[in-house]
């Protein structure tokens, strides 16, 4: 890691092994914060190995307002100019690659996503429980309506935004209409969420939860996967279990949010 100010880099030593290794083809992500990419994106085509570009096939930066950010995007629209072809994350992506002039023959739709056969398999298991067994098990009333988040817990997700309108529903909601929410996930942001939601039993906080098994569970008694901030791959999350998801209208969301 070599740090230009604000600004971080990073290097991998990658560039021998791969000119020397008889690969036919390098897949790099479209970040130039990585010099290794941006040598091998050079070098590749001296040694007659196929460069290809994975990512949103627009150059995205979280802070236009960052002085490095008018030259990054040159340069990384001049090195897609050099590329072999593109493979982006879905159609809104190839149109805007294409609208900026790279050629449609060399780009490739490859539709972003998480392991769906696990979370599959995780959806038809949970439907071997009654919902009111798990809701018991897993610590929720019986006739409320359970919403669950599943993520990072980082600023730009904006999970505040989810226990703040929970508290607000049920205090204007008599006790038939009662909402809980289940945040699954972990992130510098816990104990200030934490701290926020103490004394609600309507919130509550698993952790970060990987077995898919369990996810299903969560997911069978759920009405809605809510994130109320930056949305990503939850989405393949939340509709591989046949949940809907529900979050706000922003500018900063991720390519996938094409899928909703």
């Amino acid at each position: 890691e070599i740090q230009f100010c604000n600004w971080q880099a990073i290097y991998q030593p990658v560039i021998h092994e791969i000119l020397g290794g008889s690969y036919e083809a390098v897949v790099l992500g479209h970040e130039i914060k990585f010099l290794s990419n941006v040598a091998l994106a050079l070098l590749c085509k001296m040694f007659r190995i196929s460069v290809l570009y994975w990512g949103f096939g627009y150059h995205y930066t979280a802070d236009p307002s960052q002085w490095f950010t008018r030259p990054a995007t040159r340069i990384k629209r001049a090195l897609a100019r050099l590329s072999d072809g593109y493979l982006t994350y879905n159609k809104r992506g190839a149109q805007r690659l294409e609208a900026d002039g790279y050629p449609r023959d060399r780009i490739f739709i490859l539709q972003n996503t998480i392991d769906m056969s696990a979370q599959f398999a995780g959806h038809m298991a949970a439907q071997n429980f009654a919902p009111a067994d798990l809701r018991q098990e897993l610590g929720f009333q019986p006739n409320s309506t359970a919403l669950i988040y599943i993520g990072r817990l980082l600023e730009s997700k904006d999970v505040a935004l989810l226990i703040e309108a929970v508290e607000r529903i049920n205090r204007a909601a008599n006790s038939s209409q009662l909402v809980e929410a289940v945040i699954i996930g972990s992130g510098p942001l816990l104990p200030e969420l934490q701290r926020q939601a103490a004394g609600s039993s309507a919130i509550k906080f698993p952790g970060q939860i990987n077995d898919p098994f369990l996810i299903g569970q969560y997911m069978r008694i759920a009405a809605a996967v809510v994130i109320p901030g930056t949305v990503g791959l939850a989405i393949a999350h939340a509709f591989a279990h046949g949940r809907p998801l529900l979050t706000r209208k922003l500018d900063r969301h991720g390519p996938e949010l094409e899928y909703l």
